[in-house]
């Protein structure tokens, strides 16, 4: 979110997730640093693969590529939008290929928060093994960057997105996603937040 000189109060939405994969025993989520999602471990291994966000957005499309580097084939993609504004006007999340005009790819994206407060709304959207794109990406300025943006039903004047990319999470998105929630507040100065602790599921066998 842009910064605003005219207020010392600044407005904190927070969401996290828990994410499932197979592993050989039960245990607690990792914890992450201010916005990570939170991953339940797994013996196999939960890595962050990319990380991107662009803020200062407006239009009615808030959009922002895995530049310079794609994922993996396989990952999850966490995507989180905020704009100014108090009701959920996102139509879609979509992600494509940089070229112009812009290639769907197809991924599916489903919501997993939505929370407004203070005039600002922020929406977090989750994607399991994601494919159609370049892996790796071998010429980023000929339209090979994965991108994931919201089409919004009405333009924002302000908003932004924040996406990051997940390996080694379970590729059936009703079996990744455990509990999810969402929190807000205030504060008059740099404030380090997050939406509160998520209870560990039992972990899941897959078979590779």
């Amino acid at each position: 979110m842009r910064s605003r000189r005219t207020t010392a109060r600044r407005v904190l939405l927070v969401t996290s997730a828990l994410a499932v994969i197979g592993c050989k025993e039960t245990v607690g989520p990792r914890r992450g640093g201010p916005g990570t999602p939170l991953f339940s471990y797994s013996a196999s291994g939960i890595t962050v693969n990319q990380v991107n966000g662009s803020m200062r957005e407006s239009g009615p499309l808030l959009i922002k590529g895995f530049n310079p580097t794609n994922p993996h084939h396989g990952d999850a993609i966490i995507a989180t939008f905020f704009w100014l504004g108090s009701t959920n006007i996102i139509d879609s999340v979509v992600d494509v290929l940089t070229t112009t005009p812009y290639t769907r790819v197809g991924n599916q994206y489903h919501l997993v928060e939505y929370v407004t407060a203070g005039g600002y709304s922020m929406a977090t959207y989750v994607a399991t093994n994601i494919q159609n794109f370049p892996d790796p990406n071998t010429d980023p300025g000929q339209g090979d960057i994965l991108a994931v943006g919201a089409y919004l039903s009405q333009p924002v004047t302000d908003g932004g997105v924040t996406i990051s990319s997940w390996t080694g999470i379970e590729d059936n998105f009703t079996v990744a996603l455990g509990e999810h929630r969402s929190s807000s507040g205030s504060g008059t100065a740099t404030t380090v937040a997050q939406a509160g602790p998520i209870a560990a599921m039992p972990m899941r066998w897959s078979l590779v």
